[in-house]
């Protein structure tokens, strides 16, 4: 038996409401972009989420979930400046 979950009944008094209030969470969401950035993360070969799934998924895998930043161009004068 399937039933309604106590969230999805705080929606409204009764089930057109609740479908209605729950379609609305949907149309505030903009979908096409939240796509783009799950795209753009996986092609960079990172997780996509808020720092604190990071965390947890950086413990569960044992390596970094996000890219960082290269180490300075050891050419240019601008580097030499800084690092010497």
């Amino acid at each position: 038996m399937i039933s309604e979950h106590p969230l999805y009944k705080g929606l409204g008094d009764d089930l057109q409401q609740r479908y209605k209030n729950y379609q609305k969470i949907f149309d505030k969401l903009d979908i096409a972009k939240e796509e783009n950035l799950i795209t753009e993360a996986t092609m960079r070969g990172e997780a996509y989420g808020t720092s604190g799934f990071h965390q947890k998924i950086s413990q569960l895998v044992s390596r970094s979930t996000k890219l960082a930043a290269h180490g300075g161009d050891r050419k240019s004068e601008v580097y030499k400046g800084k690092a010497g």
